[in-house]
């Protein structure tokens, strides 16, 4: 009886691939290969292809956190948290009155530029620019032109709405922003008035009764002149019925204008000489004298 040592057995040797078998397998599944990278590429391309162009603009705004402590320090003072403002922000943006307005500026640029802009709220974005009081609004649409009118509304909107909401708590701007409009609408009844008076005919019952003053003015006066005139020329006319009876008296003329004054005065002054003279020869010679 032999005794042999116990042999081990060695574990069979594993099938490894080799890179003949792996083109041989490309080879034989080429079409398969090649048909899914067609397929996958027209998709692509016809998705990219039917899908629109759509343009996006932007904007950012700085948004100044808290409430002012007072009117003569500048500081101001936050009461809520980062997260809880910047998200009321991004709901204020979205809001129905910064949207309104936003709407009303389009009417008007939409009459200035002769065309139809209309507003798609679903395609406005708003976000905070990572951790920063900075908020980004955008909005997309498939004309740029138009996307960059629309965000432009909405930033002048919503800076609107946040600058008349610092300042409701200001007296001085309320009333400011009271008398403006009384102005405007006093301006504009004012110009319906006016027009309505020029297309009727009508004129203004202030003008009027202050012309009529005016004329009442002026005719009072002239009849006042008048009087002392008439006055005036019957106290001369007394005087020279008082002196004509007197023969050595010379009458006056009436306070009239008269056109020739300075003959008259110099024939009277020629009359006085010759008397004068006529007189002194009577004294000098008889009367029967040829000087005389």
């Amino acid at each position: 009886m032999s005794l042999t040592p116990p042999t081990l057995s060695q574990p069979p040797l594993a099938n490894q691939a080799t890179s003949r078998e792996f083109l041989s397998v490309i080879f034989r599944r080429k079409w398969l290969i090649i048909g899914l990278f067609v397929v996958v590429t027209a998709t692509v391309l016809a998705v990219a292809v039917s899908t629109p162009i759509s343009y996006s603009s932007t904007g950012r705004v700085l948004v100044v956190r808290g409430e002012q402590q007072s009117a003569l320090s500048p500081g101001r003072q936050t009461f809520s948290d980062w997260e809880e403002d910047l998200g009321s922000e991004v709901e204020v943006a979205r809001s129905y009155p910064v949207l309104a307005r936003v709407r009303e500026l389009l009417v008007e640029e939409s009459a200035r530029r002769g065309r139809a802009i209309a507003l798609n709220v679903g395609s406005i974005d708003v976000e905070v620019m990572g951790k920063s009081n900075v908020l980004g609004l955008g909005y997309g649409d498939r004309d740029g032109e138009t996307a960059q009118v629309v965000c432009n509304a909405l930033i002048t909107a919503y800076t609107e709405y946040r600058q008349n909401r610092l300042s409701m708590g200001k007296p001085e701007g309320f009333f400011e922003a009271e008398l403006q409009k009384l102005d405007r609408d006093l301006n504009a009844r004012l110009a319906e008035r006016t027009s309505f008076s020029t297309r009727s005919g009508v004129t203004n019952p202030e003008d009027q009764s202050r012309t009529w003053g005016n004329q009442l003015s002026d005719l009072e006066q002239k009849a006042n002149e008048t009087t002392a005139q008439l006055a005036e020329a019957q106290a001369s006319l007394t005087s020279m019925r008082e002196m004509q009876d007197q023969p050595g008296i010379d009458l006056p003329t009436l306070g009239m204008p008269f056109t020739n004054e300075s003959a008259l005065v110099s024939l009277k002054q020629k009359i006085v000489e010759q008397q004068a003279r006529i007189a002194n020869l009577r004294e000098r010679f008889r009367d029967d004298a040829p000087e005389v």
